[in-house]
């Protein structure tokens, strides 16, 4: 995937007195490691295994028990629901607005991370890593930006017994 950042990222183009720079270089000026250490909670996530379901770190058990209850014991629904994220959501407070192209970029990356993460931490288990974009009509038309949504899942359906 090729990415052009000077696209996306509307300051690259202001550096250098209006010359520009390239992103890798805008990150080494600006960047910070606590924020690095951070974002790796969201690229690459502390996956667990919890009653045979994985999500990126230990749920609440009162959390887990009512998704268990409403979705009739259907680990790979409650997976999908539990282990959901809106793009739109990552950052609440940035001064960045997210635009659409952004937004796919985001969540095709996250989409290949998750996806090599979860088979490297669970090689015995097959995972569905879905990123919504596009055709998610169940989102609202009050923000289209709510379409974007990654969720991940065991492929073999497990029910509570």
């Amino acid at each position: 995937m090729v990415t052009e950042f000077d696209k996306l990222i509307p300051e690259l183009a202001q550096w250098n007195n209006g010359a520009g720079i390239d992103a890798s270089s805008w990150i080494s000026c600006i960047g910070r490691y606590d924020f690095l250490l951070g974002y790796i909670s969201i690229l690459w996530p502390a996956f667990v295994l919890y009653d045979d379901c994985v999500f990126p770190g230990l749920p609440d058990p009162k959390h887990y028990q009512g998704f268990m209850e409403s979705l009739g014991g259907d680990k790979r629904e409650v997976e999908k629901v539990m282990n959901h994220q809106h793009i739109s959501d990552m950052f609440t407070a940035s001064e960045f607005p997210l635009t659409e192209d952004a937004a796919l970029v985001i969540g095709r990356v996250l989409k290949e991370m998750w996806s090599c993460k979860l088979a490297r931490d669970f090689p015995d288990r097959a995972f569905s890593v879905e990123f919504f974009a596009e055709d998610r009509q169940d989102a609202g038309a009050s923000d289209p930006l709510l379409r974007h949504v990654i969720t991940f899942c065991q492929t073999v359906p497990q029910r509570y017994s």
